[in-house]
């Protein structure tokens, strides 16, 4: 419990550093390109490295693989769910079609690889770092292809265009990730030393198993502080403006009873609704566990990003929601850890 209030305490602290150099001015005239600039180096380059990165440290066995694969569809059917669920409220309080749209993305999808992945492995240990990569895949391909959709605003985008969608950096390195692991790589291509050099070395001492990153698995390490950082930029351009996009009514109380939806309302829904879809066809304890957990994360950063990269007039609005849900989720996952410790 201490290292995930930890984890969030550091999140917020580099977003507040984010925030303090927007604000301030302290990078001068640079400050809103460079904001763009590291939108797209996330969503690029950082982040394509962090997904290889992980997934090949994994050693896939038939059981991890049988309820992974269970996640992944519970997690597909929940993530659409969500919108479903939320349609009400954004069309009542976000009139601002980008707005919307960008809510739209934010009931969806949650910070399950910034947060979601550190959390879970806190829970459930290596286990639940391996189970938290299915949800991560099944939440990536639809922020990939529907999510895209909605935050760029193409709706007449015919099916081809939305396929193009899944050929981007972080869905190939998903494919080649876990491909590398089930073919078992990790024993042959993995133990060479290009392949420590440039992603990651596990090593034992006498103190116990440790992990040494390399040049690209380190890179893949700064996506989390990176999207922080950003998200403190754009809320610091958010407070320098007169008013929000979409007017007074898609403010702080739009935003805040949005974040209170999303990680108090949503997640306790999809626990009866996951206890008895569990109990008909006899699934896995695990498997409702980590799908109930990642849907209780707070909004995720890259709906932000992605929404900065293809200048949606939503994004400041985004950052503000963003923000409110990082630093809600410091008091309700901790709640949500210990209701999974009694909880059936």
């Amino acid at each position: 419990m201490p290292t995930v209030i930890l984890k969030f305490a550091q999140l917020l602290l580099i977003t507040f550093i984010g925030f303090a150099v927007g604000k301030w001015n302290y990078l001068s005239d640079a400050t809103s390109s460079l904001s763009k600039g590291l939108s797209k180096f996330i969503v690029k380059v950082t982040m394509p490295c962090l997904i290889f990165t992980t997934v090949t440290g994994y050693e896939f066995t038939s059981e991890t693989l049988s309820d992974g694969f269970t996640i992944f569809g519970f997690s597909l059917a929940f993530i659409l769910l969500s919108l479903a669920v939320f349609t009400p409220y954004i069309r009542r309080f976000f009139k601002n079609k980008e707005t919307a749209d960008v809510h739209r993305a934010f009931a969806m999808f949650t910070n399950c690889a910034f947060m979601g992945i550190p959390v879970l492995t806190a829970a459930f240990g290596e286990e639940g770092t391996v189970y938290a990569v299915f949800y991560q895949l099944a939440n990536d391909i639809l922020l990939w292809t529907l999510g895209i959709v909605l935050i760029s605003g193409k709706k007449g985008a015919n099916l081809k265009q939305n396929l193009k969608n899944l050929i981007n950096p972080n869905i190939i390195s998903f494919i080649l990730a876990i491909t590398f692991a089930l073919l078992g790589l990790h024993k042959t291509v993995g133990q060479t030393a290009v392949y420590k050099f440039l992603f990651s070395e596990t090593f034992e001492t006498s103190m116990g198993t440790f992990k040494e990153y390399g040049v690209l698995g380190s890179l893949g390490n700064f996506t989390g502080y990176l999207s922080m950082f950003f998200v403190g930029m754009i809320m610091a351009e958010t407070v320098g403006e007169r008013r929000s996009e979409s007017g007074a009514v898609s403010g702080i109380p739009a935003c805040g009873g949005f974040v209170l939806l999303k990680q108090l309302v949503y997640p306790v829904l999809s626990y009866f609704l996951l206890y008895c879809i569990s109990v008909l066809l006899g699934l896995d304890p695990i498997v409702r566990r980590v799908v109930r957990l990642q849907l209780a994360m707070p909004p995720a950063s890259m709906v932000t990003t992605v929404a900065a990269m293809y200048d949606s007039g939503g994004k400041n609005s985004s950052a503000v929601t963003l923000v409110i849900g990082t630093a809600l989720a410091a008091v309700t996952l901790p709640i949500f850890l210990l209701f999974l410790n009694v909880a059936p």
